[in-house]
C-alpha cells in the first residue's frame, strides 16, 4: 500500500498516506506527546514534500494545526482521559464480576438450603424407641423372678410370671405407686418375695417416668430444631432464587443523573442503576458529605428515573464521601397512636412494638404476658425481641411462632404470652393478622367496623400450638386497632362500634388511642388489668 504514493492518481494514496502516519504514531506512544506531534508533522512534511512531489501550504494547515493543538494539550489531560477510560472499562468489568458472583452464590445456597432440607427430613422421619408396659414388665422380673429359687414352682402354679407382674407395674403406672394390695391372689399366696417385688416394680415405674420426662424436653428440641431447619431450608431458597435473577444497569440514565445533580451543585462520583426489566429498582450514589441532606436530592433523583425514590440507608465513605442507597418509595405510609395504661403504676404487663422488618413492611406487635407487673413485662419484652429477629431474618410466620411457642413450652417456669401482631405491606395496603390468644382487632373502614377474630392458643401452653392468620387489604384513610384484654374485657363490639363511629373525634390515631381507654376506664366498675390501645391509620402519601 506504501507504494502507492509513488502513483499519482492511485486511489490508494489517502489510505496508505494515514497508515504510515499511524504508525509513526504508534512508535512514539512511549514519548511525551510533543514528539509524537513533531513525529507527525515531520511525516506529513516528508510524505507530501519529497514522495508526493507537491506541498501546499494552505493544505496542509488543517493537519498541521491539528498536530500542533495535540501537542499543546497539557500531559495530565490526557491522563485525565485515560483513567476516565479506564474507570468505565473497570465499572462494566465490575458488573460482570457482580452477576457472576450472584449466580455463583446463588448456586451454592440453593446447595445448602437443599442440605438443610434433607436433615429436616432425616430428623422428623425418626421414630422414637419407647418403652411399653411390656418392657417394664420384663426388667422387673429379670431382676426378681429369674434369679429366684422359686421361679420354676412359681411358674407351674400361676403359668407365665409376667402376667401377674403386669398387673402390679400397670398399678403403679394408674397409681404413681404399687401396694400389696395391687398385688393379687395369685402373687399374694406364690410369691416368697413380693415385698422386693412390689419395690422393683416402684422403682421400675419412677426411672420410667424420668426418662418420659427427659425424652419429652429431648422430643421438643428436636421438633424446634425441625422446624427452624425447615425455615432455614426455605430461608435459604428464596435467598438463592433472588441471587439467581441477573442485575441490569441503566447507564444511559447513570449519565443524566449525574448531570442533573452537577447542575444542582451536588457532585456524584459514582452511580448506579439497578433495572429489573426496563424499571429501575434500586440506586446507589457516592456523593459528597455535604450534599447529602440537599432537598434537590432525592427530587432530581426521582425526576430522572421516572419513580418516587426514598432513601433507604447510608454509609460514610473515604474522603468526605457517602454512600446511600435509594429504592422505590411506598404508596402509603402510617400514622401511629397508642394509649397505655398500668395497673399496677410502673410496670405494664403489655408490651407493645413497632419495628420496621423490610423495606416497605412494618410489623406492629402488641403481647399480654401472664398477669401483670414487672415478670409479665419481662416475658413478652424477651420473646417479642425473638420474634423480632426471626421476621428480620426473613422466617414465615408458621416456623416463627413454631419455634417460639416450643422454647417457652421447654421452660420450667409456666410461661406464656398472648401475641397480637400486624404486618402491614405499604407497598399494596395488605395486612397480615397473626394470632396467638390475642383479641379480637378491628378494621374502620367508611364508618364500617369489622372485627379480626382469634382462635389460637397463646404461646407457651402447649409447644405445637398454630397461630392464627388472616389477610386484609386496607384502603387509603382505613384504621386498624390492636387492643389487649384489659380493653376488650370490658368493651364490647357494640361499645367499639358506637365510639369509633360516632365521629365525636379526629382520625388523628392518638385521639382514638386515648379515647378507647378513657371509655373504657368509664365503663369498667374496677380497673382489673393492663390496658394498651394501638391505632394504626394507612394514607396515602
Amino acid at each position: 500500500m506504501a507504494g502507492s504514493l509513488a502513483l499519482p492518481g492511485s486511489p490508494w494514496v489517502l489510505p496508505a498516506k494515514t497508515c504510515i502516519l499511524a504508525l509513526i504514531c504508534l512508535s512514539l506512544t512511549s514519548t511525551q506527546t510533543y514528539l509524537r506531534a513533531l513525529g507527525m508533522i515531520f511525516g506529513y512534511v516528508t510524505i507530501h514534500y519529497f514522495i508526493l512531489k507537491k506541498f501546499d501550504i494552505i493544505s496542509a494547515i488543517p493537519a498541521l494545526a491539528g498536530c500542533l493543538t495535540a501537542g499543546l494539550i497539557p500531559q495530565k489531560i490526557y491522563n485525565r482521559l485515560s483513567d476516565i477510560k479506564q474507570s468505565y472499562q473497570q465499572k462494566f468489568a465490575l458488573r460482570t464480576v457482580v452477576n457472576r458472583d450472584r449466580e455463583e452464590i446463588g448456586k451454592k445456597l440453593n446447595k445448602i438450603s437443599s442440605a438443610f432440607y434433607e436433615m429436616q427430613q432425616l430428623l422428623a422421619s425418626e421414630n422414637p424407641v419407647e418403652e411399653t408396659p411390656e418392657t417394664l414388665t420384663y426388667a422387673v422380673c429379670q431382676g426378681c423372678c429369674f434369679t429366684c429359687p422359686r421361679y420354676a414352682r412359681c411358674r407351674d402354679k400361676m403359668g407365665d410370671t409376667a402376667t401377674p407382674v403386669s398387673k402390679l407395674v400397670l398399678s403403679a403406672l394408674d397409681n404413681g405407686k404399687a401396694t400389696l394390695l395391687d398385688a393379687g391372689i395369685s402373687l399374694g399366696e406364690n410369691c416368697t418375695k413380693l415385698s422386693r417385688l412390689i419395690s422393683l416394680a416402684n422403682d421400675a415405674v419412677k426411672q420410667y417416668r424420668k426418662m418420659q420426662e427427659r425424652k419429652s424436653g429431648i422430643e421438643q428440641g428436636k421438633e424446634m430444631v425441625v422446624s427452624q431447619l425447615g425455615g432455614v431450608s426455605e430461608l435459604l431458597n428464596e435467598l438463592s432464587m433472588s441471587l439467581s435473577s441477573t442485575l441490569t444497569f441503566d447507564t444511559e440514565l447513570e449519565k443524566k443523573l449525574i448531570e442533573d445533580l452537577g447542575y444542582a451543585n451536588i457532585i456524584a462520583t459514582d452511580v448506579v442503576i439497578y433495572t429489573d426489566n426496563g424499571i429501575p429498582k434500586e440506586v446507589n450514589l457516592i456523593v459528597r458529605e455535604s450534599d447529602v441532606d440537599k432537598a434537590a436530592l432525592p427530587k432530581i433523583l426521582s425526576d430522572v428515573v421516572g419513580i418516587n425514590m426514598e432513601e433507604l440507608s447510608r454509609v460514610k465513605a473515604v474522603k468526605g464521601m457517602v454512600s446511600l442507597n435509594y429504592c422505590i418509595a411506598p404508596r402509603y405510609k402510617i400514622l401511629y397512636g397508642e394509649s397505655v395504661v398500668s395497673k399496677e403504676g410502673r410496670h405494664c404487663g403489655d408490651t407493645r412494638q413497632a419495628v420496621k422488618i423490610a423495606p416497605s413492611k412494618i410489623m406492629f406487635v402488641l403481647s399480654d404476658g401472664m398477669g401483670t407487673g414487672a415478670d409479665a413485662h419481662d416475658t413478652s419484652s424477651h420473646m417479642l425481641m425473638l420474634i423480632e429477629t426471626f421476621y428480620k431474618a426473613g422466617f414465615s410466620h408458621k416456623a416463627i411462632f413454631s419455634c417460639v411457642s416450643r422454647l417457652l413450652a421447654l421452660r420450667k417456669r409456666e410461661d406464656f404470652s398472648a401475641l397480637d401482631l400486624a404486618v402491614v405491606d405499604l407497598e399494596n395496603g395488605d395486612v397480615d393478622f397473626i394470632k396467638q390468644g390475642g383479641r379480637e382487632s378491628y378494621i374502620l373502614s367508611d364508618k364500617k367496623l369489622e372485627t379480626i377474630q382469634g382462635s389460637a392458643l397463646p404461646l407457651g401452653i402447649v409447644e405445637d400450638a398454630e397461630p392464627f392468620i388472616e389477610r386484609r387489604r386496607l384502603k387509603n384513610d382505613d384504621i386498624l386497632i390492636m387492643l389487649s384484654d384489659g380493653i376488650t374485657d370490658t368493651m364490647s363490639s357494640e361499645d367499639f362500634a358506637t365510639l369509633l363511629c360516632s365521629g365525636d373525634f379526629s382520625k388523628n390515631p392518638q385521639d382514638i388511642a386515648e379515647a378507647i381507654t378513657a371509655d373504657t376506664i368509664r365503663l369498667s366498675s374496677d380497673h382489673v388489668d393492663d390496658m394498651t390501645a394501638m391505632v394504626i391509620r394507612i394514607v396515602h402519601k
